[in-house]
């Protein structure tokens, strides 16, 4: 080998072993500034994903996958008929003619006892019965095919789906944690594939080296800032490659077509994670372009997108105080008063809905 090779060699060497150590440097850096153990190994990516417990609360569905098992009694988290959540002490069973109410984690009320689910508050502040038939995990295929599933059942006067950007783009999705039916668009008309769910599928193991970068925060940061809609999705899920936003418009026109034969109105609410709202800027495609869908099919929805973007700018707890506070200053889902805070929401939703149908089933009567 010639002296110049020799050199050339010599010099790739010493600057990859410099690259090496100046990341190294970087990373060690960057968690102490974080505040983060500096010899601890964690995910940060999935670290930022919201646990749901769908194995300890649901049970198996051919038709969506899971939902929540009925019957559940503990002290904050109770089940009646059909896997509703109770809002009350008093609440024993279905109520026909009232408001049903259908969506995932956030609407379930996952992390808070039953009364402070923001479907029990909203139970509270208009007297009116409201069953709420959620289950953590879902997509917005699930919540339809579960809201259509539990219509008949009910006979709501009102039908209040909630939804958020991820949840459309989980729509993707032929597993979510668990195997999930998924929908496809052929000349037009929507095709259900995944059916019968299957109960279990195997996922192919992905190597440490080939997800070495969700452990570093150096990656973590970069990635969060560049591509802070892919990376905020949930880890290990399915993609099929459908066209999500456009499966969701024919999901939500179907969705009007089943309560318009029902003489029931629909209403949609939009909520946005903590993280997704911390991170995400300008409102994602998922949501203006799926509301475009709304108003073209005369649906009536309501968005907290921009009273939370008011409540993040305000730099004070204002914002933090709408979810549940989880390690690492990370977000959970939506605490008492971010609940609250949804009800009343929903409550100049309905003033836009007229619920003059619901009067005769107020729970005053």
């Amino acid at each position: 080998m010639s002296i110049l090779n020799k050199k050339i060699v010599h010099t790739s060497i010493l600057l990859i072993f410099s690259c090496i150590f100046a990341i190294i440097v970087c990373e060690i850096s960057l968690r102490i500034y974080f505040g983060k153990n500096v010899f601890e190994l964690i995910d940060y990516q999935r670290s930022k994903t919201i646990p749901i417990d769908i194995s300890g609360l649901s049970v198996y569905d051919e038709d969506i996958g899971w939902k929540l098992r009925p019957g559940i009694r503990t002290d904050g988290f109770n089940t009646l008929d059909h896997g509703i959540r109770r809002n009350s002490v008093a609440h024993e069973g279905t109520r026909e003619g009232g408001i049903l109410v259908s969506g995932a984690s956030f609407t379930a009320g996952s992390e808070v006892v039953d009364e402070f689910a923001w479907p029990a508050q909203l139970e509270q502040l208009t007297q009116i019965s409201v069953d709420n038939v959620s289950a953590g995990g879902y997509a917005l295929d699930q919540i339809v095919i579960r809201t259509e599933e539990m219509m008949p059942i009910i006979k709501p006067s009102i039908v209040i789906v909630d939804v958020s950007p991820g949840l459309i783009f989980a729509s993707k999705y032929s597993v979510n944690g668990m195997p999930k039916p998924y929908f496809t668009l052929e000349d037009g008309e929507l095709v259900k594939h995944n059916f019968p769910v299957p109960k279990y599928v195997k996922l192919k193991d992905r190597s440490f080296l080939r997800n070495f970068y969700r452990y570093s925060l150096i990656f973590d940061r970069a990635f969060a800032t560049l591509f802070p809609k892919k990376y905020t999705l949930t880890p290990g899920a399915v993609d099929i490659g459908n066209d999500h936003i456009a499966v969701s418009c024919a999901l939500f026109e179907r969705l009007k077509k089943v309560t318009d034969k029902s003489n029931a109105k629909l209403g949609v609410v939009w909520q946005y994670g903590g993280g997704f709202m911390s991170q995400v800027k300008p409102k994602p495609i998922e949501a203006t372009s799926v509301q475009d869908c709304l108003r073209a099919n005369n649906i009536q929805f309501i968005d907290e997108y921009d009273r939370l973007r008011r409540l993040l700018e305000k730099k004070d707890k204002s914002f933090t105080s709408q979810y549940m506070p989880h390690p690492g200053g990370t977000f959970g889902h939506k605490s008492p008063k971010g609940n609250l805070d949804v009800a009343q929401d929903v409550m100049s939703l309905l003033e836009r809905l007229n619920p003059t149908a619901t009067e005769k089933h107020s729970l005053n009567k």
